[in-house]
C-alpha cells in the first residue's frame, strides 16, 4: 500500500510521460465532430467497439464493446492537431475487458489514446447501478468505487502491508467481491473471487439494491426468484457514519502536528453488521 499524496504524483509523472509518447488509436480530420464539454470525472459511453492496445508499449491488444461505460480521467489534446483524445483506464472495467492489461509485463493500465469523437463516444450521466457510490467524488477516481472490509481506512504506517477484502460495481455494470485486494490505490485491480453482471438497480434514501442473475460468492445477497434476470438481489447500506484516520507528522503518536487525515463513510452489505467503509476524502 502507498499513501494517496505518492499514488497522485505517480499519477501525474505517468500522465506527463504519456502525453510525449502517446499512440492515437483512430485517425481524425478536420471534418470530424468533436465531444465538447467533457471534463474530469464524466462519463462516457463507447458508440461503435474499439479495437485499440496499451498506452506507451503498445503491445497489449485490448478490444472494448460497444455500450461500455467508462469515466474519464482525464481530457487531453493531440499536441499537433490540438484534437482532444481520451485514455481509458481498464481498471474501471469489468474483468474480461481489463485481464490483457493486468497479466501483461507491463505496470500499464491506460489504452493508448481515442480520438474523442462523436462517433467513437456520447457523454451520459452517472450510471444507477453506481449510486451505491456518489460517482462524482474524487475518491472514485482513486479507488474505483470500493466498498472495504474493514473498520476505517488504515494508518500510514500500516498501508503498505494492508489487504483487504472488497465489494464495487465497474463503470461497466459487473459487480465484483475481490479478496485480499492488496492496496488502496493499487496501480492493478486483481482478478475477483466472484462477479456478475448487474440486471438492475435501484435506490431508496441510503440503500442501493443491486440484482443479479446469479449469486455473488462471499456475498450475503438474498434469493428472491427462481427464474429470471432478477434471481438475487444485494442490498447496499450507506449509513453517512462518518470516519477519521488521523496520521500524525512522522507516525509520531505523541506528535502535535498532524500530517494527513482520511475520510469514510460506514457502509454495511446485506443484512451483515459487518463493517465496510468506502472512502470520502483526503484531508491533508
Amino acid at each position: 500500500m502507498i499513501k494517496f499524496k505518492t499514488i497522485f504524483t505517480c499519477c501525474l509523472a505517468s500522465a506527463i510521460a504519456l502525453v510525449s509518447t502517446l499512440t492515437l488509436t483512430t485517425t481524425a480530420t478536420a471534418q470530424t465532430r468533436f465531444l465538447s464539454n467533457v471534463a474530469n470525472q464524466d462519463f462516457l459511453m463507447i458508440n461503435r467497439t474499439i479495437h485499440t492496445t496499451n498506452s506507451y508499449f503498445n503491445d497489449v491488444n485490448i478490444t472494448i464493446p460497444k455500450g461500455t461505460v467508462f469515466q474519464v480521467s482525464g481530457l487531453s489534446k493531440g499536441a499537433k492537431t490540438g484534437y482532444p483524445y481520451v485514455s481509458i483506464d481498464t481498471n474501471q472495467l469489468r474483468w474480461s475487458l481489463r485481464k490483457p492489461f493486468i497479466t501483461s509485463k507491463h505496470d500499464q493500465q491506460l489504452t493508448a489514446g481515442i480520438w474523442a469523437t462523436t462517433k467513437n463516444f456520447k457523454k451520459v450521466t452517472a450510471p444507477n447501478y453506481l449510486r451505491y457510490y456518489s460517482p462524482n467524488q474524487m475518491a472514485w477516481s482513486i479507488n474505483y468505487g470500493f466498498i472495504w472490509q474493514g473498520f476505517k481506512y488504515p494508518a500510514s504506517n500500516q498501508i503498505v502491508k494492508a489487504k483487504e477484502n472488497a465489494v464495487r460495481v465497474t463503470t461497466d455494470g459487473y459487480l465484483e467481491f475481490l479478496k485480499d485486494q492488496p492496496a488502496i490505490g493499487s496501480s492493478k485491480i486483481s482478478q475477483p473471487f466472484s462477479t456478475a453482471k448487474v440486471q438492475k438497480s435501484t435506490t431508496k434514501g441510503n440503500i442501493t439494491y443491486l440484482y443479479t442473475t446469479t449469486k455473488i460468492a462471499g456475498l450475503p445477497s438474498t434469493h428472491i426468484n427462481a427464474s429470471g434476470r432478477y434471481q438475487y438481489r444485494l442490498k447496499v447500506i450507506n449509513t453517512n457514519h462518518h470516519l477519521v484516520t488521523i496520521n500524525p507528522r512522522n507516525n509520531n503518536s505523541n506528535s502535535k502536528y498532524v500530517d494527513s487525515a482520511v475520510i469514510v463513510s460506514r457502509c454495511y452489505i446485506g443484512n451483515t453488521k459487518t463493517n465496510y467503509y468506502k472512502l470520502n476524502q483526503f484531508a491533508f
